[in-house]
């Protein structure tokens, strides 16, 4: 049994104001995805990037204080952008000190992020090179999830408008 921990993030189009709309382009990732409205729900959604985990149980335990209200329960919780900025000055903080004091980084981590029994999980507990890798991992995913963003457009009697574009977060996590 293990800790699966999952952070995506959705770009939803509304085109419920424009009902003359003939064709929807929405671009991300250097791909480009078509979508053409033929019914009254006019929101598109495109998921984009998804950050993934496994075991990390000072993270998860970080979603659980501070999106799920304390709830461990396996369940999808929406997560504010601010949130995983939060997250992320935290993780940056940390490997910051890291970087020149080892023994002063392990102290403020016991703080700020540190290793717990998470539900039915009793994995790695300890500020070891897995720590500290994993923490190096969560940096680069977080800041690709927050650089990550969709551009549309949409096309009404062949001109087009740029369409601007809600993102959401959503973290989950299973064991």
């Amino acid at each position: 049994m293990g800790l699966d921990m999952y952070l995506t993030k959705k770009a939803s189009v509304d085109l419920a104001k424009d009902a003359d709309c003939n064709e929807v382009i929405v671009f991300s990732n250097g791909e480009i995805e078509k979508h053409v409205p033929e019914d009254e729900d006019k929101t598109h959604n495109v998921e984009l990037y998804g950050a993934y985990w496994r075991q990390a149980n000072w993270v998860h335990h970080w979603f659980v204080e501070n999106v799920q209200g304390g709830n461990d329960n396996c369940q999808p919780y929406e997560v504010e952008e601010k949130q995983v900025v939060e997250l992320l000055e935290i993780v940056n903080k940390l490997l910051d000190t890291y970087y020149f004091d080892e023994k002063k980084a392990e102290r403020l981590a016991k703080r700020l992020l540190p290793p717990v029994a998470c539900g039915a999980i009793f994995n790695h507990m300890q500020m070891d090179g897995i720590y500290w890798s994993i923490l190096f991992e969560t940096q680069r995913e977080l800041n690709r999830i927050l650089e990550d963003k969709a551009a549309a457009i949409e096309i009404i009697d062949g001109k087009s408008h740029e369409i601007p574009l809600n993102y959401t977060y959503t973290y989950f996590a299973w064991w």
